[in-house]
């Protein structure tokens, strides 16, 4: 299974060498590079749009192929056709023309594709979007996003945004008066925190650099005009911030276009392939090379809500923490707190114990169950008399190839990371004093993880135990993810992250259907759907599982009931429009029109059924085995 991975993505200005963005988007597809929101500037604010308006990364790399001469004519006078035949002193007044056929351009793509009243604003889009320009008038930076101004022209945003000066007008707003945004800033990582504030996303910056390798045919003679806009573009290239926001998470793509420069307005379809496939590299490369779990750690972004804070951090460090558990060969060693997270990261627990690595775990205070439950899939728990402040994972300590993450309480929004080849010292401290603290411990008892798995049967006949289903008629379909709608407009990153290793234990319990882990209230089954009366398809537990299906295209096994019930939420009207978070936001931001009365408890309904039937089953096996030892005695 391809893996996903979510980002933003920040689209560098560069004119013509803005047609490489065409081979990015192809690839990013490729790649399982799916982006969630971006910004841009100039050329690379109608990247951002096309990828904010949730267009297929087919079109979008058609569109982005498209050359400025051919979007240009789309205006009213359809003046490039003239371009660079006339080179009267004009172009130091008020530039050749209008920028108006961008803006008309834009608008016809966006109205294509999201089939809404022109014009089309900022909250039409399904995904959040950002565009600098600078406003000449007055001397500042002009933003558009989705957070920022909701009400106004995408369009508008993009053709102010991509006026070259001396080449277009200034487009006129009185008391503004715009121009190409990369005068200010032609990477303008400000507009990250524009994308959504409840969203810590690994960032993309795709930046256009020039180089001697030949894309373009040396041209003979060189206009006044292109040599103007060459130095222009010099210029803008050259405000290209340097500084990195100790809180931006931003990995730089460098994509060589070569000998274009940004005034090729009137390349070949040759040489536009050509750039097309150096922004295919640029991702391959890219690929190549990532380790983003390796030696990172990024500043938490400042909120204004401490709760979205600690929600975030949390997330990351569960994150974080699965993936590394996941690297474990031999050995597994949590300094822990409590232990509330032990239902998050139990797959990733329980596939290392399924593979004999030996994981314990020391805490001051832990509920009795949770104790229970974490014997029940394989961790060995100490409880310690007092609380230790240090919370920390360490994997194959003192082995010579062990790894850490020590969560920094304070400041860093994830876990920072070390390595027995770098800090060989601080990972022999924390296994000797991880030793310490085991052997003062109170140990809990400890199991062999059985997972029960589940049949349909068994299945059906639990859920028909919940209030809004008692009545209804319950089957087992494929469907299509993209034909169903999802209840939440929201996603989470670290749940996404996890379906894989969920999907494991599918295969590790040898079922289809679904599991139960003995012992514990913890189980997986299909995403649960409901049919409603008219038919439309609502997908009610399961929404995880069912974006990344949609993100791949993919069928999905679910467990489809028949119901007329209210439901707890509108459903979104596509997928499209559900939004990634890094949080766990609470159930009336998740839901939109949330009623809590008609929530389906359905988590809290399996699990008991589950566990009632696992302690039944374990009752009537160990009355058959006193039976049977009757019989032989």
């Amino acid at each position: 299974m391809k893996k996903t991975q979510y980002v933003f993505a920040l689209f560098e200005g560069g004119g013509a060498k803005g047609m490489a963005y065409a081979g990015v988007i192809k690839a990013c597809a490729d790649f399982g590079i799916r982006i969630e929101g971006a910004c841009g500037v100039s050329a690379g604010a109608i990247a951002a749009t096309l990828v904010a308006a949730g267009l297929t990364p087919g079109k979008i790399s058609e569109l982005l192929a498209v050359s400025l001469l051919d979007i240009l004519k789309t205006g009213r006078g359809g003046f490039f056709r003239r371009f660079l035949a006339d080179l009267k002193l004009r172009i130091f007044a008020k530039g050749l023309s209008s920028s108006e056929g961008i803006q008309h351009w834009i608008e016809f793509q966006l109205k294509a594709a999201l089939d809404c009243p022109s014009p089309v604003l900022f909250k039409h889009l399904p995904r959040p979007l950002a565009i600098l320009a600078y406003d000449a008038q007055n001397g500042k930076a002009r933003i558009w996003s989705t957070l920022r101004t909701p009400e106004e022209s995408v369009a508008f945003a993009v053709r102010a945004s991509c006026t070259l000066p001396f080449v277009f007008a200034p487009v006129a707003s009185p008391p503004y008066s715009y121009i190409d945004g990369g005068l200010i800033e032609n990477a303008p990582e400000f507009l990250i925190q524009e994308l959504n504030s409840q969203v810590d996303l690994h960032t993309l910056a795709f930046r256009l650099r020039s180089s001697n390798v030949a894309i373009t045919r040396p041209r003979r003679f060189q206009t006044p005009l292109k040599k103007l806009i060459g130095q222009i573009g010099s210029l803008i290239d050259a405000r290209t911030n340097v500084a990195r926001s100790m809180h931006l998470d931003v990995r730089d793509i460098e994509i060589d276009c070569g000998n274009v420069d940004t005034a090729d307005f009137h390349l070949t379809p040759s040489e536009v392939a050509k750039l097309a496939l150096a922004g295919e590299k640029a991702i391959r490369d890219y690929r190549a090379q990532i380790d983003t779990s390796e030696g990172k750690h990024a500043q938490d972004t400042a909120v204004q809500n401490e709760t979205w804070r600690q929600s975030k951090k949390r997330h990351a460090n569960l994150a974080r923490t699965g993936r590394l558990i996941e690297k474990a060969r031999s050995t597994v060693e949590i300094f822990a707190g409590d232990i509330s997270w032990l239902e998050d990261l139990a797959p990733y627990l329980l596939m290392a114990s399924i593979r004999s690595v030996r994981i314990s775990l020391v805490t001051h205070a832990a509920d009795p169950d949770a104790l229970e439950y974490a014997g029940r899939i394989g961790v060995a728990v100490g409880v310690v008399s007092e609380n230790q402040p240090l919370r920390a994972t360490v994997v194959d300590g003192a082995l010579g190839y062990g790894e850490a993450l020590i969560v920094e309480k304070e400041h860093a929004s994830s876990p920072i990371s070390f390595t027995e080849s770098n800090s060989p010292h601080l990972l022999a401290h924390l296994h000797q004093s991880f030793s310490f603290l085991w052997t003062a411990s109170r140990k809990c008892p400890v199991y062999t993880p059985i997972l029960r798995p589940l049949g349909l049967d068994e299945i059906k006949t639990s859920l028909l135990r919940l209030s809004q289903y008692q009545s209804s008629s319950i089957t087992f379909e494929e469907l299509p993810a993209s034909k169903v709608l999802p209840a939440s407009s929201y996603v989470e990153t670290f749940k996404l992250d996890r379906i894989e290793r969920v999907q494991k234990l599918y295969e590790s319990a040898a079922t289809k259907e679904g599991y139960h882990i003995t012992g514990t209230p913890w189980y997986s089954v299909w995403p649960v759907v409901e049919r409603r009366p008219g038919g439309t398809l609502v997908v009610i537990d399961g929404t995880h599982r069912f974006f990344s299906a949609y993100v791949s295209g993919a069928y999905i096994q679910c467990i489809v009931v028949e119901c007329g019930e209210d439901l707890p939420s509108r459903p979104a009207a596509h997928w499209s429009l559900v939004r990634i978070t890094t949080a766990k936001l609470p159930r009336n931001l998740r839901y939109d029109s949330f009623e809590e009365n008609n929530f389906r408890q359905i988590k809290r309904l399996l699990a008991k059924s589950f566990q009632e039937k696992a302690v039944t089953t374990a009752s009537n096996l160990e009355r058959l085995r006193s039976q049977q030892s009757g019989t032989a005695a």
